[in-house]
């Protein structure tokens, strides 16, 4: 890969991530899964939902478990400041406005100034898409143009019908939609969050890999109806669903959350510079997270060795907003190891204050994903969890920390 030098003034810059799947065993029939913050499990028939409401004392999430239809063919993502993530297809574009073509139907109108990054399907390899950064200062296309994929640094200048318009070193250059292979644009200055539209506030995780915030209206008979932005009334089937949370701080997903340190992934030692850094909602080498054939949304994936820690007490509780009373959440070793000639073997532990709470044990690759027990975080000032390789070295040790939610204290 090429690297063109960044022409483009310093800026500032927010790179999210995200989308992938979180469902569990495929049942027989068809059905929702409404689930309390306590572990409180009721499935219902997705025939026949019934009234559905969503609070902290009751129904945090809710999740459909049941074969799916085909889903509709998208080709990108487009990553908004505020964690939103919508995969679909580009509809076109003038001046600082994208226009996109979501997979569930509508079509929206976003603005440059809450995108932070478009990445285009199939054009990036898998050890390529590893490596995509957004530029230390300024923008930065990926130039997909025969089998070379090339990086440009430069200022964003717009869109059109026709694809991007980038002032870099090249001069102000138009670049094709069909030979963009992702974008990372840097705001300029802080925006505010997109405003969630009226209703119940919800984070909504679709199979197609989209993730949204809306205003939850009602359930209908085959879906839940939302209210979001530009759109008056948005229904989404039950089988496009993976899950929906009530996002009214009861909660918080802990790959949301920046750990205070790190240790990635170093198979030979720092002096050879080996290193593979986590992924937020990702596997390590930037795939969706799948465990066992099974998907997620949610989750953080690193490379044995690994450690990851995060300050619960004051002020660092701050950036949660509230102190945490448990963690649960599930491991396992990511699919993407089943491309590799070994599956990977690592062991996982949870600490909370320096204090083993859970280990795994042996987890192989292609086992399912194993639950944690819920860890107990009353008082507690410091959460660490830990990956070591078990057998077979490190080798394909690709493990992922899948659905850790922290539990508000009431």
């Amino acid at each position: 890969m090429n690297t063109l030098h960044s022409v483009g003034v310093a800026l500032g810059l927010v790179a999210l991530v995200g989308a992938a799947r979180a469902t569990f065993a495929v049942p027989a029939e068809d059905h929702i899964v409404l689930e309390t913050l306590a572990g409180k499990l009721e499935s219902r028939d997705v025939k026949m939902p019934g009234e559905l409401r969503f609070s902290a004392a009751g129904t945090v999430f809710l999740r459909y478990e049941g074969q799916r239809p085909p889903a509709p063919k998208v080709s990108a993502a487009v990553d908004l400041s505020d964690g939103q993530r919508w995969c679909g297809n580009v509809a076109g574009g003038s001046g600082d406005k994208l226009r996109w073509q979501t997979g569930v139907g509508p079509e929206l109108e976003l603005s440059i100034d809450h995108v932070t990054r478009i990445e285009f399907f199939g054009r990036v390899g898998e050890l390529d898409r590893a490596a995509l950064e957004p530029a230390a200062e300024g923008d930065r296309l990926y130039w997909a143009h025969g089998s070379t994929l090339e990086r440009v640094d430069g200022t964003f200048e717009a869109f059109s019908e026709q694809g991007i318009a980038l002032e870099s070193v090249l001069g102000k250059r138009n670049f094709p939609w069909s030979e963009v292979g992702a974008l990372f644009i840097a705001p300029l200055e802080p925006k505010p969050p997109i405003k969630p539209e009226a209703g119940v506030p919800l984070i909504v995780d679709l199979a197609d890999g989209s993730r949204l915030r809306a205003g939850f209206q009602a359930s209908s008979a085959t879906g839940l109806v939302l209210r979001y932005p530009g759109i008056e009334s948005l229904e989404i089937p039950f089988n496009r669903l993976i899950e929906a949370g009530l996002d009214d701080g009861s909660f918080a997903y802990l790959s949301a959350i920046k750990p205070a340190r790190a240790q990635e992934g170093s198979l030979f030692g720092d002096d050879l510079g080996l290193r593979w850094p986590h992924r937020v909602d990702q596997s390590v080498v930037g795939t969706a997270l799948s465990v066992g054939g099974q998907a997620f949304t949610r989750g953080l994936g690193v490379h044995a060795p690994s450690r990851l820690e995060w300050d619960l007490a004051p002020p660092a509780n701050s950036k949660t907003g509230f102190a945490a009373r448990e963690l649960i959440g599930v491991v396992g070793v990511d699919d993407s190891v089943r491309s590799t000639a070994a599956r990977g073997s690592v062991k996982f532990q949870v600490l909370v204050d320096g204090v083993s709470r859970w280990d795994s044990g042996v987890v192989r690759g292609g086992e399912p994903a194993r639950a944690m027990p819920r860890i107990d975080l009353h008082g507690a000032k410091q959460l660490a969890l830990v990956v070591d390789a078990a057998e077979d070295s490190f080798v394909a040790d690709r493990a992922d920390w899948l659905r850790l939610i922290l539990v508000r204290e009431p």
